[in-house]
């Protein structure tokens, strides 16, 4: 019994706490949102594999296995603390671990858009493509811009960050927007922010704000 209930509780849990981040709307945190549907059917098929063992335990019966007290709890205890742990998106920190104004590899890189979209509807992506991009920064001051993003402070520098994720959170990068002024404002927190693009005089971009209001987490924080 001990024997299945090993083998059995750690899949099953597994399948119950992400299909419990995917009902509250916080798997997204992890997964990027065109892969949502596929983890979750594989959660509920972990869930269905405990529930079956459960009731046909014959289906076990060849599985030989010496099971220890500390193999249970290095099994179990992770997962259990997934329960407790308030799921949280990708933030600042990560987003200074792993580099602002870096350049997107080619398989991150924004697609192609039109520049010609009228500057005061462009998203976060949008400004996002237009920084990794080749265009002349210049072509963009003056232009007006209300976007939303994270607060991440890199020095003397303040930006409004959002992290670009392609299949989960561990391949996010952040895309930062240098922000002006330098606010009190808390890393990690939620902006929206308007303002008016201008150009510094290293030649990068930064959002002068002219006006900014706590956001939520949108329900979803990447791009």
């Amino acid at each position: 019994m001990l024997t299945r209930l090993t083998l059995l509780l750690p899949p099953a849990l597994l399948g119950v706490l992400v299909l419990l981040r995917w009902f509250d709307g916080t798997l997204i945190y992890y997964v990027a949102d065109r892969y949502l549907w596929l983890v979750a059917s594989g959660a509920v098929f972990l869930v269905g594999l405990g529930i079956a063992g459960l009731f046909y335990p014959h289906a076990l019966q060849h599985v030989r296995a010496t099971v220890r007290p500390w193999q249970v709890i290095g099994l179990v205890l992770p997962l259990l603390l997934g329960f407790g742990v308030p799921p949280r998106p990708l933030s600042a920190d990560t987003a200074l671990q792993r580099g602002l104004g870096q350049r997107l590899p080619t398989y991150l890189t924004p697609a192609p858009f039109s520049f010609a979209v009228d500057s005061s509807q462009r998203t976060f992506a949008d400004w996002g493509r237009i920084l990794y991009s080749s265009a002349d920064p210049a072509t963009f001051a003056g232009q007006t811009a209300s976007i939303t993003g994270f607060i991440t402070v890199e020095g003397t520098d303040t930006y409004l960050t959002r992290f670009q994720v392609s299949c989960c959170a561990a391949d996010g990068r952040p895309i930062g927007i240098l922000l002006s002024p330098n606010t009190d404002v808390t890393p990690s927190s939620w902006w929206q922010v308007t303002g008016t693009m201008q150009l510094r005089p290293d030649g990068q971009l930064q959002l002068q704000a002219t006006d900014m209001s706590p956001t939520p987490i949108p329900p979803n924080p990447y791009i």
